[in-house]
């Protein structure tokens, strides 16, 4: 036992996850605001329309109060709550139609004001069906398709196969029809299918090793080994593979082999290839207990045996997505732990960067203080070589820098304190952890970036909707308040009594705030920017047409009730006033 509780790794992703605070979404904000200021306006209005009543008109304390309590009632949209909840979880069913499982009710509306997204690259952005593609050995590059059988394989490339079997978590099941059921990561899927395709015993190579040891694959050492021994041999072979560059910074090499291997790197990364490089050290069993107990013993001086690259096509629909995004004033930043250059090849693709310049890795990362970043991170749309801590550290400067509402994608452990530190957590369904879709606000069934790209749109919808009906039923209760106001303010007795006041509340409000909440969208709502979360539902210019409105229409009822009132009298007045008032 080397570390307990919060010092072990995981203790410490755990740690990272408890320190960040759960935010809260724009429309919980935003309906926190509304409900303050409508709750101070209905203070106000009990206030003066009691004291109005009193001074002004003749009529008794108790009325007067019955009276400012309904319209207190009535200047609260109490129908609020429910059609936020029903237009929300309609929201929700619809999303769900399109692959996007929605955990958090209130985080719909959060998607429509995303204005950052941080995406992965496997899987997301790609359809994580990764193959071989290409094989480099000491003295030659090759295609995969290049070997065909287990006769032309080259020595080199069995040994690199064969540390690629066995030093894996992966396994792979071959049917009948010659597909094959896959379990574990891609990367070492692919390895395990290049060599059950190339004629070796997948199948049974393990069952001739016994494992003494492991160092598990490592987000920041970018390396994974495996200590084995061959059934009845004294020896122990060291098995390491992970990033090349990583790799190639530990091996016994020549400076002339380093200079080759080095460029070989950058010519797959070029081409947009995963890379991955392969090595291994024979031991006497003796040689190996001396330093069992020292990792950095364990992983140098080791032999590079050669470097694959691996190909993980694009989603077909993910440019369309993108260039929605864009439309929409959505910035897309890609978050991987890939190559520079294989970053940059596949964001050249996606049309997400141009160059070197808008790159940047996670050793330039670590180098950089808040300040320098602040000053870099707006022109930067592709972060590569990035551990877990930097990734949360990017979606806190972001947040900080912009004001945007960030949506982040991950699928490992390591992910999780990154996807509960954005305003929208983005789980990955297939791929993802448990832990990762325990703290998201969002998980998608497709682990689709296009996903996202419609449960935005989705989430804009929703947000256009909820002002349409917030905006009527607010102006409908301003008008019951100026009506009543009014009234009482030149010595008319209430022209609404307060069971009048609660069912117009009640009855008109509800049903048609509902429908609104229903409409289907407009044409144009993925071709807008991004909303300024800083203005809020009620902006001043809502308020105003909201006023106006209310206005209108309780000017207009009030015009009815005085007419009324001096030729027929209290009652009939009241019913025309009630009557005009529902039908507005």
């Amino acid at each position: 036992v080397v570390a307990t509780g919060e010092d072990t790794e995981v203790g410490k992703i755990s740690t990272m996850l408890s320190s960040q605070e759960t935010r809260q979404t724009p429309l919980q904000e935003e309906l926190d605001k509304v409900g303050k200021k409508l709750s101070i306006a209905a203070g106000v209005i009990i206030v003066i329309v009691f004291l109005v009543g009193i001074l002004v008109h003749t009529a008794g304390i108790g009325e007067m109060f019955l009276t400012a309590v309904a319209l207190a009632v009535a200047a609260i949209p109490e129908g609020l709550p429910a059609v936020v909840t029903i237009v929300l979880s309609i929201g929700v069913t619809r999303m769900a139609k399109q692959h996007a499982i929605v955990k958090k009710l209130p985080a719909v509306e959060t998607l429509g004001a995303t204005s950052i997204i941080c995406s992965d690259k496997t899987g997301t952005l790609t359809q994580n069906r990764i193959r071989l593609a290409e094989v480099v050995l000491r003295n030659e590059k090759k295609s995969s398709s290049d070997y065909q059988s287990q006769e032309n394989i080259p020595a080199e490339l069995e040994s690199l196969l064969r540390i690629g079997v066995l030093n894996s978590e992966a396994s792979i099941t071959k049917s009948e029809d010659g597909s094959y059921d896959e379990v574990g990561d891609q990367t070492e899927v692919a390895l395990l299918i290049a060599a059950d395709q190339l004629g070796m015993d997948v199948a049974t190579m393990e069952d001739d090793y016994s494992t003494l040891y492991e160092i598990p694959f490592d987000s920041e050492k970018k390396y994974m080994v495996s200590v084995l021994q061959k059934e009845g041999s004294d020896n122990v072979s060291i098995l390491i593979k992970g990033a090349p560059e990583v790799l190639l910074s530990l091996a016994q090499l020549s400076a002339e082999d380093k200079t080759y291997w080095n460029q070989a790197v950058n010519d797959l990364a070029q081409e947009g290839l995963r890379t991955l490089g392969f090595g291994m050290k024979e031991l006497s069993k003796d040689d190996w207990d001396a330093i069992s107990a020292n990792e950095e013993k364990i992983v140098e001086g080791f032999s590079f045996i050669g470097m694959v690259g691996e190909r993980d096509p694009l989603r077909p629909e993910v440019i369309d997505a993108l260039n929605t995004a864009k439309k929409a004033g959505i910035k897309t930043v890609m978050i991987t732990g890939d190559h520079k250059l294989t970053a940059l090849s596949i964001a050249k693709e996606l049309g997400l960067a141009s160059n070197e310049s808008e790159v940047l890795t996670g050793s330039e990362l670590a180098n950089m203080d808040d300040d320098a970043l602040r000053n870099k991170i707006e022109s930067i749309h592709v972060y590569a070589r990035v551990n877990p801590e930097q990734k949360l550290r990017l979606v806190k400067m972001y947040q900080e820098v912009t004001s945007a509402k960030i949506a982040v994608t991950g699928d490992g452990v390591n992910d999780a304190p990154a996807i509960k530190a954005g305003d929208i957590g983005v789980a990955m369904g297939i791929e993802g952890t448990d832990v990762t879709r325990e703290v998201a606000d969002l998980v998608l069934e497709d682990d689709n970036y296009a996903t996202i790209v419609t449960a935005v749109k989705e989430g804009r919808v929703i947000f256009a909707n909820l002002v349409k009906f917030i905006r009527y039923l607010i102006s409908c209760n301003i008008s019951e308040i100026f009506i009543v106001f009014f009234a009482i303010l030149l010595g008319y007795p209430a022209p609404l009594l307060p069971i009048q006041l609660l069912w117009v509340n009640l009855v008109t409000d509800g049903l048609p705030a509902l429908a609104l909440g229903m409409d289907s969208p407009e044409s144009d709502v993925m071709d807008q920017a991004p909303r300024d979360d800083s203005e809020g539902i009620l902006t001043k210019s809502r308020w105003l047409h909201m006023s106006l409105e209310g206005l209108v229409m309780g000017l207009g009822a009030l015009a009815c009730f005085m007419y009324i009132d001096v030729h027929y009298g209290d009652d009939i007045a009241r019913t025309v006033a009630f009557t005009t008032l529902s039908l507005s």
